[in-house]
């Protein structure tokens, strides 16, 4: 119990509450199941105390990170981290905040994370990870998000993490990202358009085909290909 009310305590020094989900998660990492299971011997899952410490030092590494309460859970030497997500809307989900690839949504609770931990053992656990971002329960307070943030100095950072967790609809929100004119926001539009294809996102698609900036219109046409291939 002592345990429990110490990281209970780090918790809400760190992220302002103590999420139900977290304070369970780290509690399986003392269980003798997780400790049989042999999944953390090369000392990768960081204890509270320790990822409120790195999470303090990577503060300012990405705008996600102070907008959604983020507290970090491993440290692999690689300057890539899995980092759970405190604030609405996507409170309890898992961001893989990578160094030199895609940063995205991996799993929508610490508890599949610390599954696919187990599951990877000492293999490389980037390589586990779901081809598709989950799409988040509070469709509607993640539609606000993004609407509030289409015109943010890190847009781009920002707005493709969420994409990634959109029930995909012919709206107009989505017309705008579609032609917004960060070319990375179209491309991760069409790229979740081409992961999740449904032929009334047709012309969603053509619209980010239509985009003037070469990168994003070669993700639209990915996904109006993917669609007429249905």
């Amino acid at each position: 119990m002592r345990c429990t009310l110490t990281t209970a305590s780090v918790l809400q020094t760190t992220l302002g509450h103590v999420p139900a989900d977290l304070l369970a998660y780290f509690g399986e990492l003392t269980s003798d199941t997780f400790i049989r299971s042999g999944a953390n011997d090369k000392g990768e899952l960081l204890s509270a105390s320790a990822a409120a410490a790195l999470t303090q030092l990577l503060a300012e590494a990405h705008p996600l990170m102070g907008m959604l309460g983020a507290l970090v859970l491993d440290e692999t030497d690689t300057s890539s981290y899995h980092v759970y997500l405190a604030a609405p809307p996507l409170q309890g989900c898992i961001l893989y905040l990578s160094h030199d690839g895609e940063t995205r949504i991996v799993y929508d609770t610490p508890q599949r994370f610390l599954a696919a931990v187990i599951e990877a053992n000492t293999a490389d656990l980037e390589e586990l990870h779901p081809p598709c971002p989950p799409t988040v329960a509070d469709q509607t307070g993640l539609t606000k998000f993004i609407d509030a943030n289409l015109d943010h100095d890190d847009a781009d950072m920002i707005l493709t993490v969420a994409i990634g967790c959109l029930e995909l609809k012919d709206t107009s929100l989505m017309r705008r990202l579609a032609t917004h004119a960060d070319f990375f926001v179209a491309e991760a539009l069409g790229d979740a358009i081409e992961k999740r294809p449904a032929p009334e996102l047709l012309a969603l698609a053509e619209l980010c085909a239509s985009h003037k900036h070469a990168q994003a219109a070669n993700a639209g046409r990915r996904a109006c290909q993917t669609i007429r291939r249905l």
